[in-house]
């Protein structure tokens, strides 16, 4: 098997973010709805999430629009002193929709995924309310979404005779001239837009409410023929999404399909890794990804992808030469991108990240539980009009228990945490 089949399968990693992304929302939306018996703090909901993304967001597209050029020197370094596409179309990336942009007119390009998400939690309630009022009128909205996304995909697919994913990409390297034209087009209209990703984002969306049904009914474990049958279902359709039609003479029709199915079965085989981590029957597995090894670096993620392109960028516009990628070379390169991406968003990650979040997720934000409920108390006509719970919010601000690890937002709801830990590509 070559190696580039490997590196330009990097599509597949988005799909595991979407899928886990729309897995904690559903969860922790289900389980919400559930303690709180219908009740859900809708201010909260989407405050937060502008507030978890924005802050570092913001001041790493700031740092790479002004200050980048400044900070090296090669024969490809920028020599502009502010980067004229971030300077024209920065609020697209403020408002989330970049990705409607063209490719070559995105600043920080990479953050397509940032925007992609961000949509799909706008409209996620959409699916998770008739999922928990109406379970078979949910069901069927969301298959019936899921479809219309599949034959979007299709249709332009092969109307645009698009390549079926990145990994084709690497039979049009003798010919650089045909690989930059199917590179953007096949970014510009499958790779990063909503239509292409909404499928697979409600598929983790759907395991979510499922696992957290199960969870409130008290449902058993799973028979042990069930979970053999589901693994080896689940290997075999991860595999051949990733090693299928690997030959380059493919009809039109074929490529489409492809890039409809390789998505969405990639995603159904980790979906099922995470339902049976989630349940209890992950064994081995689930004991290797729930290690605490990685709960300092899954901490440092969202900052990481914010910065990883940057110290990509800042290696080969450096260097200034072409390198022979072997696959040593390769190595040598990730291991030395990966130790600088993470230096660089601990440091983004406690000054702009983290005061934001308070001391422990698991408590909530302290931007949220010291700014919104005076906004929602000076929203009533008079002080008559405020209720109790208003004022012992305004009791809890006007003391010193107003801090990051006192307000206890989430005290009655221990699993409000998922929340703050979502990943991000």
């Amino acid at each position: 098997m070559k190696i580039g089949k490997f590196f330009f399968s990097g599509n597949f990693a988005n799909c595991s973010f979407f899928v886990l992304s729309g897995f904690l929302n559903g969860y922790c939306f289900s389980t919400d709805y559930h303690r709180k018996k219908g009740e859900i703090d809708w201010i909260y909901f989407y405050f937060k999430r502008f507030i978890r993304l924005t802050p570092a967001y913001m001041i790493v597209m700031g740092f790479y629009t002004t200050l980048f050029s400044y900070i090296g020197s090669g024969y490809l370094w920028p020599v502009y002193d502010t980067n004229p596409v971030c300077k024209e179309n920065w609020w697209w990336n403020l408002l989330f929709i970049n990705n409607f942009q063209s490719t070559l007119k995105q600043c920080m390009g990479w953050c397509w995924y940032l925007a992609n998400d961000m949509q799909f939690y706008i409209i996620s309630p959409l699916f998770l309310i008739s999922l928990l009022r109406w379970p078979r009128i949910g069901y069927a909205v969301s298959a019936t979404f899921l479809t219309i996304s599949c034959f979007i995909t299709f249709k332009i697919s092969e109307q645009f005779r698009i390549v079926d994913g990145l990994s084709s990409l690497e039979y049009y390297f003798r010919d650089m001239e045909a690989f930059l034209d199917q590179y953007w087009e096949y970014f510009d209209k499958i790779h990063d837009k909503p239509y292409s990703r909404l499928g697979v984002y409600l598929i983790g969306l759907l395991l979510g409410h499922f696992v957290c049904h199960r969870r409130f009914k008290k449902i058993g474990p799973v028979h042990s023929a069930t979970i053999c049958c589901g693994w080896l279902l689940s290997v075999t359709v991860m595999l051949t999404s990733l090693f299928s039609l690997s030959v380059r003479e493919k009809s039109v029709f074929i490529s489409a399909v492809f890039n409809v199915v390789k998505n969405v079965l990639f995603s159904f085989g980790l979906a099922w890794i995470i339902f049976v981590c989630t349940t209890g029957h992950g064994s081995i597995i689930n004991r290797c990804l729930s290690s605490r090894v990685f709960l300092p670096l899954s901490r440092l993620s969202y900052c990481a992808y914010l910065t990883h392109m940057i110290v990509l960028m800042a290696h080969f516009q450096a260097t200034g030469y072409h390198e022979y990628f072997c696959f040593m070379t390769l190595l040598l390169l990730c291991i030395r991108v990966v130790l600088w991406t993470y230096v660089i968003s601990f440091v983004v990650s406690l000054i702009f990240e983290t005061p934001g979040l308070g001391s422990n997720p698991g408590e909530g934000m302290y931007v949220y539980k010291c700014i919104v409920p005076l906004l929602q108390i000076a929203s009533y006509k008079s002080s008559s009009e405020v209720g109790g719970r208003e004022r012992e919010m305004v009791g809890r601000l006007s003391t010193p228990g107003c801090s990051l690890t006192k307000l206890g937002w989430n005290r009655d709801n221990p699993n409000h945490h998922l929340y703050g830990d979502q990943n991000y590509g």
